[in-house]
């Protein structure tokens, strides 16, 4: 792990927080629904829970439509992130490697 990003839950933290602050920023909207999915740990939910959220992400939504959401606010988070601080860069990277050691939904 890393001084910043000591677990994966922390590391996730980090991006659900720059893509949840971009589509604020960019005004794109983000259901609840989507918001949860983006939050999604098979270790922290019940297979009840999971099969709720499911249910409820597929009435509303799709994994192809998500993906290119959230692809492209974490895209855009991290092109601005950098250009107004170059150190972004590696706070990014860092929290990728740690993110990368477990099941990630949204990378």
């Amino acid at each position: 792990m890393s001084a910043r990003f000591p677990n994966q839950a922390a590391a996730k933290q980090f991006f659900i927080d720059r893509i949840v602050f971009q589509a604020g920023k960019d005004g794109v909207a983000l259901a609840e629904v989507e918001k949860q999915m983006l939050a999604w740990s098979e270790a922290e939910m019940t297979p009840v829970e999971a099969i709720e959220l499911g249910s409820r992400f597929e009435k509303e939504t799709t994994n192809a439509e998500l993906e290119r959401k959230i692809s492209a606010l974490v895209k855009k988070a991290y092109k601005e992130d950098v250009a107004r601080d170059a150190g972004a860069r590696r706070l990014y990277l860092e929290a990728y490697r740690v993110l990368i050691r477990g099941t990630i939904i949204f990378l």
